[in-house]
């Protein structure tokens, strides 16, 4: 098979993988991490490279005057910064995972992930909760048996 026979092939898988994942793409979300990951490491190197005591700047007012200010640089913002770039990597990470059909990442009995409220939950809510399950169960039944002629 030819170069252009396999990125011709190469472009048909990827259009239909596109297709079928409503539109997800898996390179995109892959370049989007590796760029983030760029920037959390700019950010890192930026917070340890920057001195965070006041700074006096000096600048002169609309009138022409001499001003001298103190200005306190602070890591919160930096901070918050990387703290938003860390939670996107990890969104966009698990969701290609997701799309290629891997299990969550996160840690935790994932089959149990929502066994932990019922506890807080009354008996009165529960049993609205099992209503629930038997009718969507029913529901589910009723759509799966073939129409009676």
């Amino acid at each position: 098979m030819s170069e252009r026979e396999l990125s011709y092939a190469d472009r048909v898988l990827r259009d239909a993988m596109l297709s079928v994942s409503g539109g997800f793409d898996v390179e995109v979300a892959g370049r989007a991490v590796a760029a983030a990951l760029g920037a959390l490491e700019q950010i890192a190197k930026e917070l340890n490279a920057r001195p965070f005591a006041p700074q006096v700047v000096r600048a002169k007012c609309a009138q022409g005057h001499p001003v001298s200010l103190e200005v306190a640089t602070s890591p919160e913002m930096l901070a918050r910064a990387g703290a938003h770039v860390a939670k996107l990597i990890d969104e966009v990470t698990r969701l290609v995972a997701f799309s290629k059909g891997q299990p969550d990442s996160r840690p935790g009995d994932q089959r149990g992930a929502g066994r932990e409220i019922l506890r807080l939950l009354t008996d009165e809510q529960l049993a609205q909760v099992q209503g629930w399950l038997e009718q969507a169960a029913r529901q589910a039944t009723s759509q799966a048996e073939p129409p009676q002629p």
